[in-house]
């Protein structure tokens, strides 16, 4: 009888599939964010709000990852998703739309995948130096986009575009976040872009 390679279940077609999904939505993410940050237009400061939201939820759920997998599959699905889900239903309520809904669910998709298969040792320290990479490149960028918010450029994103839009009148809350939509939108482009680079490097098969 053959024997199976034990990281077959880690380099299938399906993961290797996955892996690409992943890569490919942090990519979105980060392009977006540039695009409403260097060409924002009159209609897009419903989007450009939501974004800044986006960027505070995942503060909640960066390090969703490692807990999924470490916990097994049964108490993910009955503890933790139902949790970050609550989480996302919170959050949504400060955005415009169901922006924030959709990417929970993308990221149970993706960053929670491992929970929801049969992960090797190697996927799940793997899965942890993901998230452990996450948290410590959020917990940074947060840090130096806030210390530098009054020197950071607001690229197409001005005080003057956000009075012609009528900024303020989209949301009733505060924060850094949604105040200065230039700083998360900012941190975005270069977050989600490390994030992409160490989906890609992570998670390839190795020879």
């Amino acid at each position: 009888m053959e024997t199976l390679d034990p990281r077959s279940a880690d380099f299938g077609w399906l993961a290797q599939l996955m892996r690409w999904v992943g890569v490919l939505i942090y990519l979105a993410m980060a392009g977006q964010m540039l695009r409403y940050l260097l060409a924002p237009g009159p209609e897009d400061g419903e989007a450009i709000l939501t974004l800044g939201v986006l960027m505070g939820f995942e503060f909640i759920v960066v390090h969703s990852g490692v807990f999924m997998a470490a916990m097994g599959r049964s108490k993910a699905i009955l503890l933790f998703v139902p949790i970050y889900g609550l989480f996302a239903w919170v959050f949504n309520q400060f955005a415009p739309n169901n922006a924030v809904m959709w990417l929970y669910l993308s990221l149970v998709l993706t960053r929670m995948r491992f929970a929801f298969s049969n992960p090797t040792k190697e996927s799940i320290a793997r899965n942890g130096m993901f998230s452990f990479g996450a948290v410590t490149a959020y917990f940074f960028l947060v840090m130096i986009f806030a210390f530098s918010s009054e020197v950071l450029p607001q690229f197409g994103i001005t005080d003057t575009y956000l009075e012609q839009i009528n900024y303020s009148s989209l949301h009733n809350s505060g924060g850094i976040f949604v105040d200065l939509p230039h700083v998360p939108l900012s941190m975005g482009v270069i977050y989600f872009s490390l994030l992409a680079w160490m989906e890609w490097r992570l998670f390839r098969p190795q020879s």
